[in-house]
């Protein structure tokens, strides 16, 4: 068995991640994450769809299993995620903001090195599959609602795409 932590060097959709991690026999990895999407990245993702006066930010918890069925460096996971997010849009004046609640399953591929000094070197490819959404929109009108509720949608409420390149230290 060996214990260790991955920090995110690059990471989609959630920039900033770190992850306990345990591999167990060679076989069987199992982990618990926590990443986030700060608004200062969310705003350049709203201006490429086109969304104008809005700012989003975003963070997940998850807990992932990976098999490696050669014993080796590759893998096959699957991770559960909670993610919420926050959007506010203002229109005419008003102010809304949104609330999104998101449960994601994410399967991946990917590899993981971890060399005997307890470096290690983690890469991973997969989507997020949206299971379930609960959203809540608060303040303005009707247009400021529609608008905040949108950049929601666009960042929380559709399959995305994950890659994370991770650095660790293992025990």
């Amino acid at each position: 068995m060996r214990a260790g932590v991955f920090f995110s060097l690059v990471s989609l959709p959630r920039p900033l991640s770190v992850e306990l991690f345990v591999k167990l026999y060679d076989l069987v990895g199992v982990g618990v994450g926590y990443s986030a999407l700060p608004s200062v990245v969310s705003d350049i993702i709203l201006a490429v769809a086109n969304v104008k006066d809005a700012t989003a930010q975003s963070a997940a918890v998850d807990g992932e299993v990976r098999v490696f069925p050669f014993r080796g460096t590759f893998f096959v996971g699957s991770s559960l995620e909670r993610q919420t997010l926050t959007a506010s849009a203002t229109r005419s004046g008003q102010t809304v903001n949104v609330d999104m609640t998101t449960i994601y399953a994410a399967p991946r591929l990917g590899w993981l090195a971890i060399w005997d000094s307890g470096f290690s070197l983690s890469i991973d490819a997969g989507v997020q599959l949206p299971l379930s959404t609960d959203a809540t929109a608060s303040g303005g009108n009707a247009d400021a609602t529609s608008a905040a509720q949108s950049a929601a949608k666009s960042l929380g409420n559709q399959p995305l795409p994950s890659v994370n390149l991770r650095v660790g230290f293992f025990l």
